[in-house]
């Protein structure tokens, strides 16, 4: 792609405005995206709109929308358009253009972990979107009790696109890119042993997640009320900065003082505040306070989950990486029943030839890099494999220094059959004996609106688009 790389002799540090002359006909990138002209811009996006067509929502398909994730890449566009397809790929399946139904809910994260998108800054054409977070208000061994990783992180998904529809109004309406003020109250945050384990675990990893899902869109974490142990906190939002940023993470974070509601009143109109913060706005209208995690909610498997003991154990020892293979056919929606014992890093990838799983270059990466965090519920999540091949799912224990890491796990499809492991026989894979009798699956029943394959196309459709 003419939008790639700068020429060999020219570094990221020395591509000047004798480079930037000579080249803008070929539409090359500036080492700083603030800087592109409106032309690379404007090519940038339509050669993303081409090759992208037949993914794009129309409810998405914005200017600014695409810039974000051209800006990630520093203008490559080829690179920008392979990792945006996969995006694109997840909001068709999860129905974020719509209703979000694909995304799992928890009243637990719901209730007890809510994400308040207060609104624009301004009373007019306000540039950044004030989203409020009471992380000090939160029951955080209860969270840990009650909920199921891959819910934690749809309720994330699902508080950032409600703010996205709110910052794509207001991009609209000023016709130019804004961001998020991601605004954390840290009042009444004590400090617990939890709350380590809440940040260096499902907090930080859904954080990590998000991150590969949403571009660009936060100007500012904002701090209010920081206790003295706000370091740990600080360590929790680092790997969310882009690496590129990393050397100005003291400029994207803000940490407030006593004199808070000063500060926001400096970027904010007192209209566009809750009162609890220093505004007008009243607080009922807007702000939703954690609630206390009821004992009741604390996670039990629900009907149609396997026991842990009927799921199989993989043994991982320290720092090293084991693997199971298995075949799907095309447009198999593949279920995944898991839980571990020490934090495990997951990885899903894809090759039509089960000889090219483990061939850097050639396998491919079809599930962003995540962290399975050690928590009492039983993980499932679900991938839409709309290609028939190979897939290997690859675990590596990086959390435990002398003891093997454990994690148990089962696959099945949409029919509630399993799918079979090819390698079951390696010996660091116990085979459950005992078969779970009442696997239900009824949220992918062709006919349920929840099910992400219930789509305007049918699966046919799309096949046959290959």
């Amino acid at each position: 792609s003419t939008y790639c790389t700068p020429p060999s002799c020219v570094g990221r540090g020395y591509w000047t405005a004798e480079h930037r002359s000579s080249h803008y006909a070929a539409r090359m990138p500036v080492v700083d995206y603030r800087d592109a002209p409106e032309d690379v811009k404007e090519a940038a996006v339509a050669k993303c709109r081409e090759e992208l067509a037949e993914w794009l929502h129309p409810k998405w398909n914005t200017k600014w929308n695409i810039l974000r994730w051209l800006q990630d890449h520093d203008y490559n566009v080829d690179e920008t358009i392979d990792i945006l397809r996969k995006h694109l790929k997840y909001r068709r399946e999860r129905f974020l253009d719509e209703d979000m139904r694909g995304l799992q809910r928890s009243i637990v994260c719901e209730d007890c972990h809510p994400i308040t998108v207060v609104g624009s800054n301004r009373r007019e054409k306000g540039d950044r979107l004030l989203v409020f977070e009471q992380p000090g208000k939160v029951d955080i061994n209860g969270l840990l009790m009650s909920v199921q990783p891959t819910q934690f992180l749809h309720h994330m998904f699902r508080g950032v696109e409600m703010g996205m529809r709110h910052l794509n109004e207001m991009e609209e309406e000023r016709g130019e890119q804004c961001y998020f003020h991601y605004i954390f109250d840290m009042g009444g945050l004590k400090m617990d042993p939890s709350y380590i384990k809440l940040c260096t675990g499902p907090f930080r990893v859904s954080w990590e997640l998000v991150g590969f899902q949403y571009r660009e869109f936060i100007d500012k974490f904002i701090v209010l009320n920081a206790p003295t142990f706000l370091n740990l906190f600080l360590a929790a939002l680092y790997p969310f900065v882009p690496a590129k940023y990393r050397d100005q993470f003291h400029k994207r974070v803000v940490i407030c003082g006593r004199n808070y509601k000063e500060y926001l009143l400096s970027i904010a109109d007192a209209e566009c505040i809750p009162e609890k913060y220093g505004g007008t706005m009243p607080d009922v209208d807007v702000v939703r306070s954690p609630c206390p995690v009821p004992k009741s909610y604390y996670w039990k498997p629900p009907p149609g989950y396997p026991k842990p003991e009927q799921l199989h154990k993989v043994t991982i020892p320290p720092g090293k990486t084991r693997a199971i293979d298995f075949k799907l056919e095309p447009w198999t929606t593949l279920g995944i029943f898991s839980t571990n014992d020490s934090d495990v890093q997951f990885w899903l990838y894809y090759a039509a030839d089960r000889n090219d799983l483990n061939i850097d270059g050639v396998t491919e990466l079809v599930l962003p890099t995540a962290t399975l965090t050690a928590v009492p519920a039983m993980d499932f999540f679900d991938y839409v494999a709309e290609r028939g091949g190979y897939y290997q799912i690859r675990m590596k224990n990086t959390s435990t220094w002398f003891k093997n890491a454990h994690i148990r796990i089962r696959l099945y499809d949409q029919n509630k059959i399993e799918i079979p492991i090819i390698n079951c026989n390696e010996k660091w894979i116990k085979m459950a004996t005992e078969k779970p009798t009442d696997i239900r699956l009824e949220d992918w029943a062709m006919d349920n609106p929840n099910n992400p394959l219930n789509q305007k196309k049918s699966r046919e459709d799309f096949a046959k688009k290959g």
